[in-house]
């Protein structure tokens, strides 16, 4: 949230027990850097790897299921003139982490690591998806918030982006590889930049207009 806080649900399957949920400073709940700044978008691995998106700082941090130590994806400063302030972060079903670049206009798609359970950023199988590639809008567009349908059919799922300076919604199908296909306007003029976006198992979509 915006003083910082980590907000954790925690559920005990089985047992009849209703979930607690836990808020408090990161360093309740694990070590984070000193210029920690506003965590807005989150998002959790299949596998329970949880990742935050630092709003304010453009820096990308892992909490690695089962506990350890934080993993800095990407630090803050990393990228010039704001790199991935106002970033969107997702997790497709594949476990693949996708970044909305906010200020440099592209959409980037890191594999995921089974082994160590993380992503690299400069892994050589990281892909950037400029806005002229996307195939939908023709123009210039800043893609913010991210989010992916948890139903995978005939081996594609469905990726909603939207775009902060139209701002607008955009649909794609999308496979574990990261290929696009039938691209689509859902909503072309928006009130106000889209967050907390988010896709039911029946394909209807959520979003918070910010402002």
């Amino acid at each position: 949230d915006a003083n910082g806080n980590v907000l954790a649900s925690m559920a005990l399957s089985g047992l009849g027990l209703v979930p607690a949920v836990v808020s408090g400073p990161p360093t309740a709940l694990a070590t984070h850097p000193a210029t920690w700044g506003d965590v807005w978008e989150t998002a959790i691995s299949s596998k329970g790897d949880l990742v935050l998106g630092d709003f304010q700082d453009g820096a990308l941090y892992e909490f690695p299921a089962g506990g350890g130590p934080l993993i800095t994806l990407a630090a803050t400063g990393t990228w010039g003139g704001g790199g991935w302030t106002n970033m969107g972060v997702a997790i497709d079903p594949w476990n693949n982490l996708w970044i909305g670049d906010n200020w440099n206009a592209n959409v980037i798609r890191i594999p995921y690591d089974s082994v160590n359970h993380t992503w690299n950023l400069s892994g050589p199988n990281t892909i950037t998806y400029t806005w002229q590639i996307m195939g939908v809008n023709p123009n210039y567009f800043q893609a913010g918030a991210i989010a992916f349908s948890s139903v995978v059919t005939n081996g594609t799922t469905t990726m909603v982006v939207t775009a902060e300076n139209i701002p607008a919604l955009y649909e794609y199908t999308v496979d574990s590889k990261g290929n696009f296909s039938n691209g689509a306007t859902v909503v072309s003029a928006l009130k106000s930049r889209a967050r907390s976006l988010a896709i039911d198992t029946t394909g209807n979509i959520y979003l918070f207009e910010d402002g």
